[in-house]
């Protein structure tokens, strides 16, 4: 069981907090897994679960075959898709992608074509 410093043992802290006098910019990523509805080399149009920011920038990873990929996406647009529930699609167009990561690309589409979904982890 924890204390606080005045004791308190339903205090859950580990460490005292402090309030700053000026807020603290910060960047919290999160990881979210995704459904690739269509994959080009230049982007994909995903569904998940969390909504993401028109205009920012993620982290996307795919895998198929055997075949891993990782690229810099920005949020192009973003919806709640209707009759969903709690599911968006985003659309995503990919940045600075090297030649490498294209390859895995056009490996993976290749496969994809075969009938295989494309399963995706997003880091926001």
């Amino acid at each position: 069981m924890t204390h606080d410093q005045n004791g308190n043992p339903n205090e859950r802290r580990r460490g005292s907090r402090v309030s700053p006098a000026k807020p603290i910019p910060a960047r919290v990523r999160m990881v979210t897994d995704a459904f690739i509805r269509n994959l080009s080399v230049g982007g994909a149009l995903i569904e998940s679960s969390r909504a993401l920011a028109p205009g920012s920038r993620c982290e996307v990873h795919l895998e198929l075959g055997g075949v891993s990929a990782t690229v810099k996406a920005r949020v192009v647009r973003s919806h709640l898709l209707a009759g969903s529930g709690s599911r968006y699609e985003a659309g995503l167009e990919f940045e600075e992608i090297d030649e490498g990561t294209r390859s895995a690309i056009e490996n993976i589409l290749k496969a994809a074509r075969n009938g295989e979904p494309v399963p995706g982890t997003i880091k926001a």
